[in-house]
């Protein structure tokens, strides 16, 4: 039986380049860790090209992005939580954490100390995998523990349903097929996500896509095509119908995947008539 090889790519994103050869010569799922889109679409791009070198399909090799979800009906909401969140992080267990990835000890240096004038390569490799996601800013220490301490070794999205459906479309734009769904706190953050997030999958032809208000009034249309996600999130499964009417003449086909938690089919089914 052929086993699927998984290869873990935080090194990778810190520019080593031997990971990127190995995965590039082996590896068929990638798990990518990148603080923006942007780096996480070069490694991808260049990944590719070594497997392509190795007389690979570069598209066999499927990517995966690790990210931290923080979300809530409304981004104020989302935004708060987020601040509830940052208040509590422990600058010592920031530091343990960066300590046991790289076998450094993080402990020694100021808190204070702009990392730009630490004399260590090892640690200017790490510090850099983390801070190029905002390099016009003055990092120190104390920033990178607190850093680390709420997001780990990945991005944090933090916003209202339908701006974290924009942001991961950002990240499937640049090139992953997949995300590693990190938590803040559990089973919270998990259950934040399934309660907020619905999303709605199409594929295949065209199609009008409409949404109403319960109590009447003016639809809304929507034309996805295939690959396209949409987002309900907040109440919009609650206070909006939607429906997609049939269209004369259409022959491609077309499916709406629909995923959704048990707990929120079963809120649906008094307004639906579903059980």
């Amino acid at each position: 039986m052929s086993k699927r090889i998984y290869f873990n790519a935080f090194h990778m994103i810190c520019m080593v380049h031997p990971g990127r050869q190995f995965a590039a010569r082996h590896a068929e799922c990638v798990f990518v860790l990148g603080p923006t889109p942007q780096i996480a679409g070069q490694y991808i791009r260049d990944t590719r090209a070594r497997a392509q070198q190795q007389g690979r399909n570069p598209e066999d090799i499927l990517f995966f992005a690790y990210v931290k979800v923080i979300t809530g009906d409304t981004e104020a909401a989302a935004r708060k939580k987020y601040d509830e969140f940052f208040e509590q992080i422990s600058y010592d267990g920031g530091l343990a954490l960066l300590s046991g990835w790289s076998g450094l000890d993080f402990g020694k240096f100021d808190p204070d100390q702009p990392l730009e004038y630490i004399e260590t390569n090892a640690v200017r490799t790490l510090v850099h995998a983390f801070t190029e996601a905002d390099p016009s800013r003055k990092w120190t220490m104390r920033d990178l523990a607190r850093f680390v301490g709420i997001g780990g070794a990945g991005p944090v999205l933090v916003g209202a349903p339908e701006q974290i459906a924009d942001s991961l479309q950002e990240w499937v734009r640049a090139g992953v097929h997949g995300f590693n769904l990190a938590y803040a706190i559990t089973p919270g953050s998990f259950v934040d996500f399934i309660e907020c997030v619905v999303p709605v999958l199409t594929l295949g032809g065209a199609r009008r896509f409409l949404i109403k208000p319960r109590d009447g009034g003016r639809s809304i249309a929507f034309l996805p095509r295939s690959g396209d996600l949409i987002v309900m999130g907040g109440r919009c499964q609650s206070d909006w119908v939607h429906g997609v009417p049939k269209t004369p003449g259409m022959l491609e086909g077309r499916i709406s995947v629909n995923f959704q938690s048990a707990a929120q089919a079963r809120r649906a089914a008094p307004l639906t008539g579903r059980q």
